[in-house]
């Protein structure tokens, strides 16, 4: 295979640049509810191929070898005649990633099973359903410049959804890239003991609110928010953010600062080189509360005039890479969340990663529930709620960061049609004023 790949690289167009890796990817499924488990696993593989001539760039994928010299050399002939930009190659590495022992899945599914029947022993459940997804990886990939790049990734995903007996919702979610979901028994523990507060959940009518975010649900909505609008190929869609989100505006306070870091090890976004053959590094996104940076590919990168990140990755072989948020986080603050709760007097403490997502300058987001504060002090339920806001205009109104973050998060994104991509979003409780708040989830 890698034969091929220089085989491929090698048709590279005069004064053009090519690259093209493969991919052998196995996934093994879990999925657990009132009919039983059915357990599932398959593998893709498959190539990709660009190919960027002076003018404009070309895409071939591939599942035959055999095929792929004959499909790149009609699309190198063609490519000077495509729309686009053409991009530069990155310096020339070699370099060989593995990943550490994995579990085996036997053992995954033996425990699966058995919080399974943990959670749906809560009498407030009335249905339950668990998903598991374990991901491995092997990647090539080279390019016209001399890269050639071997990488081992693998994933663990766990989704867990209960629906309480009065209607409302609650999930967990779990994830690592080490192949160890922590703490897996505690976490679905704290999940049926919330089910039973959300029995008696009440709806906070429509408004705004003071609110404080628990950290997985502050780290999922920091994702959407600053996350995306990061993302470079994000930045065109809507006026709004080129002209509220650009490099240099203010959207937080001076201790807000996020960043995003592939290179942090053990986490589901961390990887040692993007679909790109580019190193996974730190870019500090906001700084002090001031837009610092974006998040690029290489050829969004060259359209504008800025440095690559890291940040081209592709969901699977037939995927171009696109520009991706990794590991992002928000820096501590000096606060506890102990601490950041007692300063409300009226609000809202909210937990439990419902889903959302951004356009343009928009989010919404759901939570599963949680708590209303009266007096500094958390009292009663309070149920699926959503957050529905301009994005500058929530970031602008957090008022308070807690001092810890724990590794638990948010694991996944959708993203242009693309199939799932592991990420991880960590952020310390954050406090945020005049949140705008709706019953339900979205």
């Amino acid at each position: 295979m890698r034969d091929l790949l220089f085989n491929l690289v090698d048709e590279s167009p005069a004064g053009g640049y090519t690259d093209a890796r493969h991919e052998r990817r196995t996934i093994t499924e879990l999925a657990l509810d009132e009919r039983g488990p059915q357990l599932s696993s398959h593998e893709k593989t498959g190539g990709f191929c660009r190919i960027a001539g002076l003018r404009g760039m070309a895409h071939v994928a591939f599942t035959e070898p055999e095929s792929a010299i004959k499909l790149v050399k009609r699309e190198t002939r063609n490519a000077s005649a495509v729309a686009g930009t053409s991009i530069s190659a990155p310096p020339a590495r070699v370099a060989r990633v593995e990943c550490p022992k994995q579990q085996p899945i036997e053992g995954r599914v033996k425990t699966l099973r058995e919080n399974y029947a943990l959670l749906s022993g809560f009498p407030a459940i009335k249905r339950a359903s668990l998903y598991f997804r374990q991901e491995r990886c092997h990647k090539l990939f080279a390019n016209s410049a001399g890269t050639f790049l071997e990488q081992d990734q693998q994933w663990d995903f766990c989704l867990l959804s209960v629906l309480v007996e009065n209607g409302q919702w609650a999930v967990e979610v779990l994830s690592a890239a080490d192949g160890v979901l922590q703490d897996e028994q505690f976490h679905i523990e704290q999940l049926g003991r919330w089910t039973e507060s959300l029995r008696s959940a009440t709806m906070p009518s429509k408004g705004r609110y003071t609110v404080i975010l628990e950290p997985q649900l502050a780290g999922a909505v920091i994702h959407e928010t600053v996350g995306h609008l990061s993302e470079a190929d994000n930045t065109t869609r809507s006026r709004s953010v080129q002209q509220h989100f650009s490099i240099g505006s203010r959207v937080g306070a001076d201790n807000f600062s996020v960043v995003d870091d592939a290179s942090l090890p053990g986490l589901p976004g961390s990887y040692a080189f993007d679909d790109e053959g580019v190193p996974g590094g730190r870019t500090t996104l906001v700084r002090e509360g001031i837009v610092a940076a974006k998040l690029h590919t290489l050829r969004t990168a060259a359209e504008g005039s800025a440095e690559p990140t890291g940040s081209a990755r592709a969901a699977d072989f037939a995927c171009e890479p696109i520009v991706r948020c990794s590991n992002t986080l928000v820096l501590p603050g000096d606060q506890t969340t102990e601490e950041l709760i007692e300063s409300v007097a009226d609000g809202l403490y909210l937990r439990g990663v419902g889903g959302g997502r951004t356009y343009g300058d928009t989010f919404v987001y759901s939570a599963c529930g949680g708590n209303r504060i009266r007096d500094g002090r958390l009292a009663e339920p309070v149920g699926n709620i959503t957050i529905r806001a301009q994005v500058t205009d929530f970031l602008s109104n957090i008022t308070g960061i807690g001092s810890h973050m724990p590794r638990f998060s948010s694991p996944f994104c959708i993203k242009k049609g693309q199939p799932w991509m592991p990420v991880w979003s960590g952020s310390p409780a954050l406090r945020v004023a005049n949140v705008p708040l709706e019953p339900g989830s979205c």
